[in-house]
């Protein structure tokens, strides 16, 4: 549950929630301790110790290693966090190569949240790297909107639901050509991530 919370609150807004370091110093221990060992969940719990101020003093940079070595072990929800990072500049140097490399990583692993921001970042055409394109808008949307990993998170349905919206706007603006071929992309690149992550 810790990691929908934080993959929806680092989509959400660009301020983790305010704590002062007094969590569960034991679990921030345990934690630590599995990391060392080389546990990406473990890695990951650490990256969102950090990240939050939980039972440490917030850490930015620290958060940004801990969810990077994850991620290097090809977790989703740190892919996702790191591409946030990344996004934002936090703990080091805001980077969108980098942080479209981990939304994308995320997203092949069936990541909702970086499915979805993908989507808003072709909409947009946010860089040189991500020109705009309806249809890849839309293929991302379209994946968001499908994924049904656990179904029964609260915050899964809100992306979802997001996603639904941007599908719909999106809708009005594209020929059913170019509808048809957004949903043929999404059927491939589908394929391709589940054959990528056997």
């Amino acid at each position: 549950m810790l990691k929908i919370m934080l993959c929806v609150a680092l989509s959400s807004c660009d301020k983790p929630r305010e704590n002062q370091g007094h969590g569960n110093g034991s679990q921030f221990e345990n934690a630590k301790a599995s990391a060392n060992e080389g546990d990406a969940e473990a890695q990951f719990d650490l990256a969102n110790h950090y990240y939050n101020g939980d039972g440490v003093p917030q850490d930015y940079s620290m958060a940004r290693k801990w969810y990077k070595l994850a991620a290097e072990q090809n977790h989703a929800e740190a892919s996702y966090a790191l591409g946030v990072i990344y996004k934002q500049g936090k703990g080091g140097i805001e980077d969108k190569k980098k942080s479209l490399k981990y939304y994308t990583l995320a997203a092949k692993k069936g990541n909702a949240n970086a499915q979805l921001e993908l989507g808003k970042w072709y909409y947009v055409g946010y860089n040189k790297d991500v020109g705009k394109s309806f249809i890849a808008a839309y293929m991302f949307f379209n994946l968001a909107a499908a994924n049904n990993e656990k179904d029964e998170v609260p915050a899964l349905r809100d992306v979802r639901n997001e996603a639904e919206k941007w599908k719909r706007m999106l809708e009005k603006k594209m020929t059913s050509e170019q509808i048809a071929e957004a949903q043929s992309w999404s059927t491939e690149w589908h394929e391709d991530a589940s054959g990528s992550s056997r």
